[in-house]
């Protein structure tokens, strides 16, 4: 072999070569391009699920306002008349209609507070028996 033929044959393996190696570089940064793709519509994802969450939980806590507020209201209302309870008891007891020392059920403001553990056992069925 001459030295024309030497450098052809280096010209096109090296060609061939540089070619693999351009397309090994390519599909390198194929892979790296096609990650960060993923990685963004992931984010974005999740921005959005963000967003549904937010706005569910503004709903949620709108209509637990709207709940505290009728339990406020029903709660005014409920110690209203208790206050009309009590007060028409002492008139019955002052006319003597009704006797001092007479049984008269409580109402649940007349009751001492109870801790939630001891309203979660009376909640409990008797096991024991």
């Amino acid at each position: 072999m001459d030295a024309t033929t030497n450098d052809a044959l280096i010209a096109v393996i090296g060609t061939i070569f540089g070619g693999a190696g351009l397309e090994v570089v390519k599909r390198m940064l194929a892979k790296s391009k096609e990650k960060e793709d993923s990685a963004t519509s992931l984010r974005n994802e999740l921005r959005s699920e963000l967003t549904v969450l937010k706005s569910e939980m503004v709903a949620v806590e709108k209509e637990l306002d709207l709940w505290r507020q009728k339990y406020y209201e029903l709660f005014e209302k409920y110690v209203f008349i208790k206050v009309q309870y009590d007060n028409a008891m002492k008139k019955l007891e002052q006319s003597g209609i009704i006797l001092p020392d007479a049984d008269i059920p409580n109402t649940p403001l007349d009751k001492e507070p109870t801790s939630p553990i001891e309203l979660e056992k009376s909640r409990e069925p008797d096991t024991t028996a």
